[in-house]
């Protein structure tokens, strides 16, 4: 399988099994419908602390597009998904892998600046008056996303550039890595900077 097809592979469970099925759950009217749905949210988040245990991102050492559509819903899941939208076996923060990997993509340059906490639990707590009739915003989770995330004993971050090749880059400001500043990693087969988080 190559590169495109395990993206869209992954992408596509990760939107049915967990982006729609947190909604299934929350916007549930039955029962069994609300079980299901949540049923699917947990086994997806189960697959993929599996699937990062054993890599950086989702596709090995580089980001792709999979890991930036997980982001958003894994960042609203604590703060929104797991108490407005009753999905609440389990907190993201108790998923150490996830919760590692969570905070590793947010420290990405430009990602944290797409990420308003209180902006996002006003919204949905305060305007979706079907599940919240009189717009009481939850208290926000105690969560650190600051705190360090260890992602990178996996191996290095990189990027796709022009004819296939892959480039390491620092994601806190996504400058290429220069060669001379790598050493080997003992738990990986992978080149790492010795500053890589």
């Amino acid at each position: 399988m190559d590169l495109v097809d395990a993206i869209d592979d992954i992408a596509q469970r990760v939107q049915v099994g967990l982006s729609n099925a947190v909604y299934r759950a929350g916007k549930a009217r039955r029962q069994d419908a609300y079980h299901d749905a949540v049923e699917e949210v947990f086994t997806t988040l189960e697959f993929l602390e599996e699937r990062l245990s054993q890599a950086r991102y989702l596709h090995g050492d580089m980001l792709t597009e999979t890991d930036l559509r997980l982001w958003p819903t894994l960042a609203r899941f604590d703060a929104v998904y797991h108490g407005h939208f009753k999905c609440a076996r389990r907190r993201l923060i108790d998923y150490p892998t996830l919760w590692g990997y969570a905070r590793d993509i947010m420290t990405w340059k430009g990602v944290a600046e797409t990420f308003d906490e209180a902006v996002i639990r006003a919204a949905y707590y305060g305007e979706d008056r079907d599940l919240n009739p009189f717009g009481i915003v939850a208290m926000a989770p105690a969560l650190d996303w600051t705190a360090p995330h260890d992602r990178g004993r996996l191996g290095p971050a990189t990027v796709a550039a022009r004819a296939g090749r892959q480039i390491e880059v620092n994601p806190t400001t996504l400058h290429a890595v220069e060669v001379s500043a790598r050493t080997r990693c003992p738990n990986s087969k992978a080149l790492l900077r010795t500053d890589t988080r």
